[in-house]
């Protein structure tokens, strides 16, 4: 299979890379793809666990033969279409070597190894041909990377990743060659398109600054999600089996995987055993060698809120929580599936009870918690602009008027006095009271449940693709 050349260079390097002359891949370039019949002896597991990274730079080191099989230890190939020779390696030898450290970090998980000296034509291995053009192997405009593909592991095939069609390897393009590298050698192992930009056998474009063999179930496809065992525009067959694809439980069948560290995780908020009010806050220190996937955490056994990829690692449980001892567990979970989890027992209380503050100056006392109160800032009734300027980092509309509001049940008229609990959602909040003194008031003295409404913060991601190519791709 083929990968095409990047359309679009990392989103934070777009102003950069205009300024550069880069060529880009002509509009409707494509590659074929190619699949050829399981070889006699493929398999699901390798007969070799050696990868060699040839970069054309010796004499006749990349003299192709076309075949009808694919022979590492004789440059055959199945993608050749007549007898041609790779341009070498163009570019410096300290990028060589920082290509090679890539490749090698990107397959440290696995049972593999990387060299870069060719073994001996009387064993087994695995062959990254890095240096040429597309054009010398017959490939379309735009095409960077191509390798031969069935649904189980070719012996001694040849993958192909064309770093000379690279203008430069600024720091944006030898992270995409590093990409194309991992990904045409994963093809020979029978890896299908992934559709997630955070692994190398994706086409969408990065969000990271470097893609890892994720250890997540989740479709195949190029262009758009697609069921493994089915066809597409891109991939002219399927293959037995799952309906989704783990890039990392695939290579881990064929190599098996190396034992690597598993993420560190502390729970820096609260602590083990203490005594909340409820709506606490749970706060975690996460980090791992390579990267970490997320962090999530279960309160009595049910998740709270989503699994978090990036810090703050931070939660705030429901207010509704019923008093008495709960159950904290958190888990980090690294790219590669090794996981951490921390376990933590709490008992929430009340800490006021009935119209009685208790609370101390400024606060009052809702549902047993102590909140702060309309003469604070930030207080409940308090005039806000948005979450960050409520101390409930809760700020509701009705109409025109915008308060900082605390959550209630509406059934149990909660509210403290000059407050009281209207619809919003599927719960309900404290909303003030009109009054005639000219303090906090709506516009209108009974807003209609269907009017209030939370404001809500709505970040707009924009995925940007690799532009996909028709046939044989990497």
């Amino acid at each position: 299979m083929s990968r095409p050349l990047p359309v679009a260079l990392m989103l934070a390097l777009v102003a950069a890379a205009a300024a550069r002359a880069v060529a880009a891949p002509a509009e409707g370039s494509h590659c074929a793809m190619q699949w050829i019949e399981p070889p006699p002896g493929a398999a699901a597991t390798a007969t070799s666990n050696v990868i060699f990274l040839n970069n054309c730079l010796g004499a006749g080191d990349c003299v192709l033969t076309p075949g009808m099989v694919n022979d590492s230890r004789t440059n055959v190939s199945t993608l050749a279409q007549a007898p041609t020779t790779l341009e070498p390696w163009k570019f410096t030898l300290p990028q060589w070597d920082a290509l090679v450290a890539c490749v090698r970090e990107v397959y440290r998980p696995f049972q593999v190894e990387i060299v870069t000296i060719e073994p001996s034509n009387t064993t087994e291995y695995f062959e990254a041909m890095v240096a040429g053009r597309g054009a010398q192997l017959g490939q379309g405009a735009g095409t960077v990377g191509v390798a031969p593909f069935t649904c189980g592991v070719i012996p001694n095939a040849i993958a192909f990743s064309f770093a000379n069609d690279y203008p430069n390897l600024d720091p944006v393009n030898a992270a995409d060659l590093c990409w194309t590298v991992t990904h045409e050698i994963a093809h020979i192992f029978g890896l299908q398109h992934k559709f997630d930009a955070r692994d190398p056998m994706t086409y969408l474009q990065p969000a990271l600054p470097q893609k890892l063999f994720l250890n997540d179930d989740g479709p195949c496809g190029t262009s758009a999600a697609r069921d493994c065992t089915m066809a597409d525009d891109f991939e002219a067959r399927g293959c037995p089996g799952p309906t989704t694809t783990n890039s990392y439980a695939k290579l881990a069948e064929v190599f098996d995987a190396q034992a690597l560290p598993a993420p560190e995780l502390t729970v820096t908020e609260p602590g083990d055993g203490a005594e909340l009010a409820r709506g606490f806050t749970v706060k975690a220190m996460a980090s791992d060698d390579v990267r970490l996937r997320d962090v999530t955490l279960k309160l009595d056994g049910v998740a709270i809120g989503q699994p978090l990829r990036v810090p703050p690692f931070e939660w705030r449980t429901p207010r509704g929580l019923a008093d008495g001892a709960h159950a904290l567990e958190l888990r980090a979970t690294d790219y590669y599936g090794a996981s951490t989890t921390v376990t933590l027992s709490v008992t929430t209380a009340q800490e006021c009870t009935g119209a009685a503050t208790g609370c101390g100056a400024g606060r009052l006392c809702l549902d047993g918690r102590c909140i702060v109160g309309p003469t604070e800032d930030g207080g409940l009734g308090r005039r806000c602009v948005g979450h960050d300027s409520c101390a409930s980092g809760v700020c509701a509309t009705s109409g025109e008027q915008r308060y900082c509001v605390e959550d209630c049940v509406v059934a149990a008229d909660q509210c403290p006095d000059g407050f009281q609990c209207l619809a919003a959602g599927a719960g309900g909040v404290c909303w003030p009271e009109p009054t005639d003194d000219g303090g906090c008031s709506t516009a209108d003295p009974r807003p209609a449940p269907l009017v209030l409404a939370l404001l809500f913060a709505v970040a707009v991601l924009v995925p940007r693709r690799r532009r996909a190519a028709r046939g044989p791709t990497p």
